[in-house]
């Protein structure tokens, strides 16, 4: 081996470098100074780390050729998002370790990815290690309501299914009706379901004001933020009718028939209406043209016997359809009796001798009749 050669592996003159070394041109050859080395692992060789959480990786180090300097760690090859640190970043004398703590933000992207460690030092070459970082998204879920809008009669309920769109969540979402309106309530079926849809009854109680409301359902499961969907509702008045009578009073002579006019006016009802004299006195009776109608109105014929008594009679018609309260309107009756007159004759008997004359006044008594009369 050549002086320069000695030089550049012991640092020593030649002459010292013999001297020390036994070097010599008969003796043993020379063997070279090791090459100092460094090499780094990784363990284990995947992590998974869920959005918005962190996962450690440890490293070894090995040292090689007597090396025994500063050793410094990095990361590369990490996602958008995701970012490493390294305990301790730099390896000095005998420590061989470190920990990387990765953390995964919110808005990491889910998937697979190679992360590259390194080991670099002055004097000796870097060394790599990589491993699998698989990014999984966060437990979270959605919810969705079909149909999204619901249209209810107060007084009844109308039904929604409630969907339930998960992410990496297995478990229970508690479902609830969050500060419904006055009146409104809602009960689900199940309550807390696995699966992923529930069934949600509105119940709307009769004493609600028609008009919009926005029900609001919102889900809450364990490891995962609260989620909430919106109904639009709208409520419909209570199906209902009123009756009005035109004219509201008849004055009848007994004998005869008169007519009213019977008028309904429609609340969200549009079934048939039928009409009853109800408990009418005896000799009165009621006839309706139509008896049941769909529309707005129907004519009642009031007939009188000539055997009621004159007088004054408070009449009930009753008007019913299916779903709807009764009702009922009064119908004020006079009656009065037929046309009549009698006759009374005074003095009676006359008592006239033969070729005089006599005279009798005859009194007229009439009953409801004003028209002349001839005698004879």
């Amino acid at each position: 081996m050549s002086t320069p050669f000695l030089y550049r592996y012991c640092g020593l003159s030649a002459a010292l470098f013999l001297a020390l070394t036994g070097c010599g041109g008969g003796g043993d050859p020379v063997v070279p100074a090791p090459t100092p080395t460094v090499a780094v692992t990784a363990a284990p060789s995947a992590l998974s780390v869920v959005q918005g959480q962190s996962g450690t990786v440890q490293l070894s180090l090995v040292r090689g050729g007597g090396f025994s300097g500063a050793v410094t760690l990095a990361t590369s090859g990490l996602p958008s998002g995701v970012s490493a640190s390294i305990a301790p970043e730099q390896l000095t004398g005998a420590t061989s370790s470190a920990t990387v703590t990765i953390n995964a933000s919110a808005g990491a992207v889910p998937g697979a990815y190679s992360v590259t460690v390194s080991a670099s030092a002055s004097g000796v070459g870097s060394s790599t290690s990589s491993f699998q970082l698989t990014v999984v998204a966060a437990p979270s879920f959605a919810l969705s309501s079909t149909p999204a809008a619901l249209t209810v009669t107060a007084g009844s309920s109308g039904i929604a299914s409630i969907g339930i769109a998960r992410t990496n969540l297995p478990g229970t979402v508690a479902l609830t009706l969050e500060a419904p309106p006055a009146g409104i309530t809602g009960t689900f079926a199940p309550a807390a379901p696995t699966v992923d849809a529930s069934q949600l009854t509105v119940n709307v109680a009769n004493t609600v004001a028609p008009g919009a409301y926005t029900l609001t359902v919102k889900g809450t499961s364990s490891g995962a933020a609260d989620r909430t969907t919106t109904i639009a509702l709208t409520v419909n008045p209570v199906p209902a009718f009123t009756v009005a009578a035109n004219p509201g009073a008849l004055s009848l002579v007994a004998g005869t028939n008169g007519t009213s006019t019977l008028t309904l006016t429609r609340t969200n009802f549009t079934g048939d209406v039928a009409f009853t004299l109800q408990s009418p006195p005896a000799g009165i009776s009621a006839s309706f043209a139509p008896p049941t109608t769909s529309g707005a109105s129907t004519v009642a014929s009031i007939s009188v016997a000539t055997t009621v008594a004159p007088g004054v009679y408070s009449l009930t018609v009753l008007a019913s359809g299916t779903g709807v309260e009764s009702k009922s309107v009064a119908l004020a009756l006079t009656v009065t009796a037929p046309p009549n007159f009698s006759l009374a004759a005074s003095p009676t008997p006359i008592t006239i001798a033969p070729g005089q004359n006599g005279s009798s006044t005859i009194t007229i008594s009439r009953v409801n009749f004003p028209a002349d009369i001839a005698f004879t």
